[in-house]
């Protein structure tokens, strides 16, 4: 509700940040650039899920940034 507001009683032209990763999606994305907005890269969204496997033992899992 809020951004329909801002949108609606800003004079100037407003620039929306959206996750790069949602702009991929079908709904989302193609409504963030109807609207003009820009697509910005997360840490969250670059981490690699890496799994360690031991014999015996329940999988070792961590989410790792890319430095």
């Amino acid at each position: 509700m809020d951004p329909i507001l801002v949108m609606d009683h800003c004079p100037r032209d407003i620039g929306w940040l959206v996750a790069a990763a949602s702009m991929k999606r079908r709904v989302v994305g193609t409504f963030a650039r109807a609207l003009n907005s820009i697509a910005v890269a997360r840490p969250q969204d670059m981490a690699v899920r890496v799994c360690a496997l031991h014999a015996g033992a329940a999988p070792l899992c961590a989410l790792g940034g890319m430095n």
